[in-house]
């Protein structure tokens, strides 16, 4: 009863690492075979030779497994470090510094973290590490655009960043380059709104400014299909609530509150089907700021203001219950068997 319960969680967390993307089906595959033949044979090992097997090695006979710990942390702080050392020099020392000193910071900047994740994912090591150094660089890659041609506007640097994001996805197959391709969408769009279509009247802006930013969430919508599933669609959500910012602020306040109801729908439904709970924080993120602002305008009153919060309480609540539903009934199921 013990092996089959675990199997089965197995099974599930097994499932959501391959729907994220950081495993694939061959590897996902392979392993659910070893762990089906591992508990099969669990039983006739003795415990305590098992477990000094397992705390000896790190499964391939490579030494302790927690030396690969180590190795992550050393890249990942490697990576916070030289972010917060731009932080550092863009908000203290950037004044001071002449254009050419300003460039070559920019250009090491994209080459450290991906020259480091070049050669980790050539070398097959620490996979994970190696997507978020080369993420790091999509990043990079738009500021050293920015330096280079003296991109003004921004329109260029953004377009730099989603394209190197997306070659990343496509050419790696991992999610982690879905945050920087959201976060170069949300400048692209203002953007090309204001400087590549030269748009001025607030009406044209705040429509253009929806239709881009929910152009973005179907795009990551549709990439999420294909891998990185959770990631994409919680960004793409995140993309719905920034449609419904410029509408709200021009007062188009029916169309604000249509697509935040759209939207929060969407993603509750997902909790609901595929039981992913940070869609439930985005649509209740949806639900908290849109709806009361949005029967603010409609009402021209503040019972506008109480009737949203009422409403997203009443959602919330439902959430609350729904969620804990979903969470009891994997342990009912467990405990049948």
């Amino acid at each position: 009863m013990v092996a089959v319960a675990m199997t089965s969680a197995f099974d599930r967390e097994l499932q959501a690492l391959t729907d994220q993307g950081v495993l694939s089906a061959e590897q996902a595959s392979q392993l659910w075979h070893a762990v089906q033949t591992d508990v099969g044979s669990a039983a006739a090992e003795p415990a305590g030779a098992r477990n000094l097997e397992i705390s000896a090695t790190d499964g391939r006979g490579r030494g302790p497994a927690s030396n690969t710990g180590v190795l992550d942390v050393l890249g990942y702080v490697g990576g916070a470090l030289l972010l917060g050392a731009l932080i550092f020099v863009g908000f203290t020392l950037w004044g001071d510094l002449s254009r050419g000193e300003k460039t070559a910071l920019a250009i090491s900047s994209f080459v450290v973290p991906a020259a480091g994740g070049i050669i980790l994912e050539m070398s097959r090591t620490r996979r994970g590490l190696a997507h978020a150094l080369l993420a790091l660089a999509c990043f990079a890659a738009g500021f050293t655009c920015y330096m280079i041609i003296d991109d003004q506007d921004l329109m260029i640097s953004a377009a730099v960043v989603v394209v190197a994001a997306a070659i990343g996805a496509v050419t790696l197959r991992s999610a982690a380059f879905y945050v920087p391709a959201w976060v170069g969408a949300m400048g692209f769009v203002p953007a090309f709104v204001q400087n590549g279509l030269g748009l001025t009247e607030n009406d044209a802006m705040a429509y253009s400014l929806a239709a881009g930013f929910l152009l973005a969430g179907l795009l990551l919508a549709a990439a999420g299909m294909l891998q990185g599933r959770n990631v994409a669609w919680t960004l793409a959500g995140l993309s719905g609530w920034a449609a419904t910012i410029p509408l709200v602020a021009l007062e188009h306040s029916y169309l604000a509150l249509a697509v935040a109801t759209v939207v929060a729908a969407a993603l509750f439904v997902g909790v609901v089907r595929l039981q992913i709970y940070a869609f439930a924080v985005v649509g209740c993120l949806i639900v908290l700021s849109m709806w009361p602002v949005a029967l603010y305008q409609i009402l021209n009153s503040a019972l506008g203001v109480a009737l949203g919060l009422v409403a997203a309480g009443c959602v919330l609540i439902a959430s609350a219950v729904v969620l804990a539903r979903l969470r009891r009934r994997p342990l009912l199921a467990s405990g049948e068997r």
